[in-house]
């Protein structure tokens, strides 16, 4: 959040063209990450309550799962963030290009693939918890910018919703 006239404010409220987003979105994300690592090193590390998982599931299966988990967050973050921050829009529009085209949210999307890539090469039960208190937290917070979203474009949006899932490709959500 930033500091305007000693009051605080929504990130990017200069942008005329978005909806906005939840105002504590960035600091619950970033308390998420670091309780999430901050679980995920010390099991793999020191407590090692995961290893029997890492000793069944070889690294030559985990290395590969996780990588498609990591390319594929990192590139669906990078693509759909470049679209959204990229350039301001004269006249405000729902967006459909590019990863929106099929995922409401493709950069929580994407974050959440990246965990599941840690997830999935680490075995590590003890981050698994974190991994579910972020998944409930990105739904809060879509359902969110989803009501931001409708009041700024009604029943555009609405009809965007149809054919978009919020997280997985597909022909929409619930209401």
């Amino acid at each position: 959040m930033e500091e305007e006239n000693g009051r605080v404010r929504e990130p990017h409220s200069h942008r005329h063209d978005l909806a906005g987003e939840h105002p504590a979105g960035d600091a619950v994300q970033l308390v998420l990450f670091a309780l999430f690592t901050g679980a995920l090193i010390p099991d793999i590390t020191v407590l090692k309550l995961s290893t029997f998982l890492r000793y069944t599931i070889g690294v030559w299966v985990r290395f590969p799962i996780s990588a498609v988990f990591f390319i594929g967050g990192y590139f669906l973050i990078r693509r759909s963030h470049k679209i959204v921050f990229g350039r301001e829009r004269e006249t405000p529009v729902v967006i459909t290009e590019g990863p929106f085209s099929r995922l409401r949210h493709p950069m929580y999307t994407g974050i959440m693939l990246m965990y599941l890539g840690a997830l999935s090469y680490s075995m590590s039960i003890v981050a698994l918890p974190v991994f579910a208190a972020a998944v409930l937290f990105y739904v809060f917070i879509a359902g969110y910018e989803e009501k931001l979203l409708e009041k700024k474009f009604g029943d555009a949006y609405r009809e965007y919703k149809k054919g978009a899932g919020m997280f997985f490709p597909g022909r929409g959500g619930k209401e």
